[in-house]
């Protein structure tokens, strides 16, 4: 695989570490998202009437915010179970690619930070 396409890694990831870590984000993403609904409920429940309408908007949208970051975490899910797997490691084997620790070089660094600067609006 050409290095190029492994740029999104960080120095001392391989790509089934990156999808246990994506998993991980977009699970505690989701736990945090359920926890202010639950909380929005108990304020709906507890206030008046005219504040009501102002949570029930927020409401709907942290329900759509879970259900987003519900099918990102369970897709991370399925992907990180099968690439740790018994079946797939024998599959493509232990060495495979995907498993292998990504050491960026400097041309990669310089890549990365050209970028980023770009991003921030940084020139030099």
């Amino acid at each position: 695989m050409d290095n190029k396409k492994l740029s999104f890694l960080d120095d001392g990831q391989s790509i089934a570490l990156t999808v246990s870590q994506l998993h991980s984000y977009f699970e505690n993403t989701c736990s945090t998202y359920q926890i202010k609904h639950g909380q929005l409920i108990n304020k709906i429940r507890s206030s008046q009437e005219e504040r009501s309408s102002l949570y029930q908007e927020e409401l709907e949208r942290l329900s759509e915010e879970i259900s987003l970051f519900s099918v990102l975490r369970d897709a991370l899910s399925i992907a990180d179970n099968l690439l740790h797997s018994s079946t797939m490691i024998k599959a493509i084997g232990a060495d495979a690619e995907v498993f292998q620790i990504h050491q960026e070089d400097e041309a990669e660094q310089a890549r990365e930070r050209e970028l980023t600067q770009k991003r921030m609006g940084i020139t030099e």
